[in-house]
């Protein structure tokens, strides 16, 4: 639980707003604390002793860092939103998608369509044939027929994850070995391909690299392409590509043009 210190909020305000709107007598929700006639000024020299400032305008700088992190959060998903994509949060060892996803029969090519993706501190296009599972740290794309659940684990085999991790390291390298070894560790049937290519995300300086390896899901080989860029405060932003290798051909356009149009916000 975040406790956040705010001394400049006015601590009688909220009294002196309800005796405004309500009469002096107060709503009745507040009747079995009646007000003694002199609240406001009891309340104000309480606040004095405490050294609470009533002034709004002298917040505190932790108050005003506070504050603007808050605005630069992404809305909360509506209770229709969270219906209608029928997801449940990634806890690790839970399901991203509907409990009926199953991966398997015919996977629709990329659309040569797109919508915009919002997110966080990015934007970028996405092929609009692809539905969307995010959490709280990142964001899959994938098309019917290349998502689901198999022994309580959330797979997908074509399509792309996108999202932020933190990391301990500082410079773009070492963080990326962190990140690639953390997805071959749980994907073992993966492995790299060569060194790392330099390119650019956003704007930014950034690293790629390819895995390969043999599904277990879908008993094919599979190519796994890793962007990598460097955020602030140790932060490592990723894009993972996946699709088959006898497939990859038509997913080159939609991943190439997801990676142009990526733009970060901040």
């Amino acid at each position: 639980m975040c406790r956040f210190r705010t001394r400049s909020l006015t601590p009688f305000i909220l009294f002196e707003t309800i005796e405004k709107e309500g009469g002096s007598r107060g709503p009745e929700w507040l009747s079995s604390h009646p007000n003694p006639g002199n609240r406001e000024e009891r309340i104000a020299q309480e606040a004095k002793l405490l050294g609470v400032s009533s002034a709004r305008r002298n917040q505190s700088a932790e108050f005003s860092q506070v504050r603007a992190s808050l605005q630069r959060m992404p809305p909360a998903r509506t209770m229709a939103e969270i219906a209608s994509n029928n997801t449940k949060p990634n806890s690790g060892s839970g399901s991203r998608y509907p409990d009926n996803a199953r991966v398997g029969g015919v996977v629709e090519p990329p659309s040569n369509r797109y919508r915009t993706l919002q997110s966080g501190p990015f934007r970028m296009y996405v092929p609009d044939n692809w539905r969307e599972f995010g959490d709280n740290a990142s964001v899959t794309f994938a098309p019917a027929g290349a998502f689901g659940n198999q022994e309580g684990q959330s797979v997908f085999t074509h399509g792309a994850i996108v999202g932020i991790v933190e990391v301990s390291a500082s410079d773009l390298q070492t963080a990326s070995d962190q990140y690639i070894s953390g997805i071959l560790q749980g994907n073992n049937y993966l492995a790299s391909e060569g060194r790392y290519q330099q390119t650019r995300l956003g704007g930014r300086n950034a690293l790629t690299r390819r895995l390969s390896g043999t599904s277990r899901v879908t008993n094919q080989s599979e190519i796994v392409d890793v962007y990598t860029t460097m955020l602030n405060n140790r932060q490592l932003f990723y894009v993972v590509q996946v699709a088959p290798a006898n497939e990859r051909r038509q997913y080159t356009t939609a991943f190439n043009d997801m990676l142009q149009s990526l733009r970060f916000l901040n």
